[in-house]
């Protein structure tokens, strides 16, 4: 009969402890970046908070987020703990394509077989796109000059999920944008309303007097009175603008 390796209770407990604090440390950062992300409708927040938070993750690794413009133009919005030659530059902008053509992250391990990158550059590459309902915005990437560990699919799960949340709130400050800008418009369009109703009113006041120099100033004195009378009952402010304007309309009319 073989034997059965014996099992080793204590090393079992330890492997089971340290699974179990590195699905606690991974839940963590996902709670982390769904509050912190979730949060912010502005644009720049939301960029600045994901690159901290990848930096937070990532601390012994430099990187950055490229961005998808309206023209479907790359542009190379962040760098954080490493600089890049005009070259690097060129070459991470390509393999950023493959991994937005292929709509998943990537490892690249080994840059110089993969990607076709000089040996003394940048050795390792993990991109991650930001997709929004399916639709590239743009990618994060991590990266690795020396020797340091592989990425592995731990990192490229965490990294994927960072995005995910990222490409979330960057399209909700959009759409934020994209609202307040509308709003902007609308207020411009109803004070220019409105100014232009004012100015046609005055007119139309001024050529009553004219038409009549007996009453001359007869509609803005009883605008005046009607004014000081509903200050006089506690009119909100708010409503005076309407009073005043139904005042000079009284005898237009």
């Amino acid at each position: 009969m073989s034997s059965r390796p014996s099992l080793d209770p204590q090393k079992e407990l330890q492997e089971l402890t340290e699974a179990l604090m590195g699905a606690y440390e991974e839940l963590s950062l996902h709670y982390a970046i769904s509050e912190t992300l979730g949060s912010s409708l502005q644009m720049e927040e939301v960029l600045r908070e994901t690159i901290r938070l990848v930096r937070q993750t990532w601390p012994q690794r430099g990187g950055g987020l490229w961005l998808l413009d309206e023209d479907g133009r790359l542009k190379l919005a962040q760098v954080f703990g490493v600089s890049l030659s005009e070259e690097e530059v060129v070459l991470v902008q390509q393999a950023v394509r493959q991994v937005l053509d292929r709509r998943r992250p990537l490892i690249f391990n080994d840059t110089s077989q993969q990607l076709g990158f000089p040996q003394d550059g940048i050795r390792k590459l993990l991109i991650s796109p930001l997709l929004n309902q399916g639709e590239p915005q743009g990618a994060l990437f991590i990266l690795e000059r020396g020797d340091g560990p592989d990425f592995m699919a731990g990192d490229q799960k965490l990294l994927y999920s960072l995005s995910s949340h990222a490409a979330a709130a960057l399209r909700n400050s959009r759409l934020y944008a994209k609202e307040q800008e509308r709003s902007r418009q609308l207020a411009e369009a109803l004070s220019l309303l409105q100014q232009t109703y004012d100015e046609t009113l005055e007119a139309l006041s001024a050529a009553l007097d004219l038409r009549d120099t007996e009453t001359e100033g007869h509609s803005r004195r009883v605008t005046e009175y009607t004014l000081q009378l509903a200050r006089s009952y506690g009119v909100p402010q708010g409503a005076m603008v309407s009073i005043e304007r139904g005042s000079i309309l009284h005898d237009i009319g």
